[in-house]
């Protein structure tokens, strides 16, 4: 169910949509004018649809807010920083821009490519291509913003993005937390073990609400933190549990087969059963995503290399080849050239 254009969702924060709703923006790219001043801090962007500047000044006419104090962007992704260039044109170029690191859409932008894939849109199409003529301010962990009714603090939540940043509103205890936690559903990593960080770190703040960057107001915002991790958790189970399952096959094999030959033979056998035992990418994601349409394995293919990359940082996991991340030409992860992934116990056999 899409949302109104802009709502007040308390006495110092209105929600402004993107006004570019789709599968993987859900209603739209949750933008927020934070302040009960004449100016006030605008948090992201929006994509650049051509609908956002009449929407945000309807906003801010209709909430007695006349100009902008400064624009704070919680990641690169093209979804939160497209909507720049038309700001900047409506209110000035002396508007301060912040953000942690410089202002690029990147190449590595997972969100793009999925909406490839999901939507059918070429990446030019969805890119605002909004490279950097624009000069951001510096952002660090701890900083902290004011406006009128508002203070604003910085927290580092890398891995849905590795710039990402989320804002704590300290009169409502609250967080804006960008694409870190999403209002419906889950969101896309780039960095699972950051990312885990990132969420117990929200986590131990106690918030009130969040303010998400997609999907509707978090009330319950410990319930909804809690959800992630767990889900996360239990996705990595069932990874392991797969190739545990290709161990069990291995082991079955050995058992009948050793005795029956030379020292020799059953040493080539081993090497042979090594490669039963272990697991392209996509092989995982048949069996762990089994409701999934086949459409959709690229983007979970996405999620099990993630968690895959965390366990082999945590040598739980080791890989045989490419790593299991070369691309295909159709934008998916080829099993054919990915590297095989097994537990560390199998690789040393």
């Amino acid at each position: 169910k899409g949302f109104p254009g802009f709502t007040r969702l308390s006495d110092v924060v209105v929600r402004v949509m993107g006004m570019n709703p789709g599968p993987m923006t859900l209603q739209g790219t949750n933008t927020y004018l934070v302040g009960n001043g004449k100016k006030r801090i605008l948090i992201d962007s929006g994509e650049g649809s051509e609908r956002y500047i009449p929407n945000l000044l309807k906003a801010m006419e209709e909430t007695k807010c006349s100009g902008l104090d400064m624009v704070i962007l919680t990641h690169y992704h093209h979804d939160h920083i497209g909507g720049l260039p038309s700001i900047l044109d409506k209110f000035g170029e002396d508007v301060p821009i912040y953000k942690l690191g410089g202002l690029q859409v990147a190449d590595d932008d997972a969100e793009l490519k999925m909406m490839e894939e999901i939507e059918g849109k070429k990446t030019e199409e969805a890119n605002p291509k909004v490279n950097c003529k624009v000069e951001c301010k510096k952002v660090t962990d701890k900083m902290v913003f004011k406006t009128e009714g508002a203070t604003l603090e910085v927290l580092t939540t890398p891995g849905h993005s590795p710039d990402h940043v989320s804002l704590v509103l300290k009169e409502e205890k609250a967080i804006f937390s960008g694409d870190c936690v999403l209002g419906t559903g889950t969101t896309v990593v780039s960095d699972l073990e950051a990312y885990m960080h990132s969420l117990q770190r929200l986590l131990g703040l106690d918030a009130k609400v969040l303010y998400p960057g997609h999907g509707p107001v978090v009330k319950n915002p410990k319930e909804r933190i809690t959800y992630y991790i767990n889900h996360r958790n239990k996705r990595e189970a069932q990874i392991l549990k797969v190739l545990e399952k290709a161990i069990a096959a291995l082991t079955t094999h050995t058992h009948t087969t050793h005795n029956t030959h030379t020292h020799r033979e059953a040493q080539i056998l081993k090497v042979l059963e090594k490669a039963i035992a272990a697991l392209t990418s996509l092989e995982i994601v048949k069996a762990v995503y089994t409701d999934t349409p086949v459409k959709l394995y690229a983007a979970a293919e996405r999620n099990v290399i993630q968690h895959l990359l965390k366990l082999q940082a945590e040598r739980r996991v080791a890989c045989d080849g490419g790593g299991g991340q070369q691309s295909s030409s159709s934008g998916g992860i080829s099993s054919n050239e990915a590297g095989k992934w097994t537990l560390v116990e199998t690789a040393k056999l």
